[in-house]
């Protein structure tokens, strides 16, 4: 059906001969999707780069053709970008972000350090040890660890 020519089409049409498993055969059976890009677009884009790098990620900066220049993380087969806001394009906000690291303790402590404001502190979960703290541009920001090896629960 594909890569030959097209031929008139008549109404209404058969989706389920067009798109069939004999015509699609590059489609995997078991695809499943996988987020790859997470974009923030902020009004002081250089803090927030900072701000998450404390987490451990590290960020260069990229442009992209005359885009306009912007820091990108890349780990584990995702990107994460941040943008500067424009009149075009406002502030991120009111989103969640979820990072699991290695301690939870620590990493908030580092986070509140620069400003981070506590939302939840350090509990158990059924992920693991969890906090929530929300950024200087308002957004939620979830740290997720393993409970550590001498904890009580």
């Amino acid at each position: 059906m594909f890569g030959e020519p097209l031929q008139a089409l008549s109404l209404p049409l058969n989706l389920d001969a067009i798109f069939s498993e004999a015509s699609l055969p590059w489609i995997p059976e078991a695809m499943t999707p996988r987020l790859n890009l997470v974009v923030l677009r902020a009004s002081d884009p250089d803090r927030l780069a900072s701000f998450y790098s404390e987490l451990g990620l590290s960020f260069t900066k990229h442009r992209h053709g005359t885009g306009p220049e912007h820091f990108a993380c890349e780990s584990q087969g995702s990107v994460f970008e941040i943008y500067p806001a424009s009149s075009k394009n406002g502030p991120t906000v009111g989103i969640r972000l979820g990072f699991e690291v290695d301690d939870v303790i620590a990493t908030v402590s580092r986070l509140v350090a620069i400003e981070a404001k506590l939302v939840s502190p350090p509990s158990d979960s059924p992920w693991g040890l969890r906090a929530v703290l929300k950024d200087f541009a308002g957004n939620d920001l979830e740290i997720i660890g393993t409970l550590p090896a001498n904890h009580p629960g």
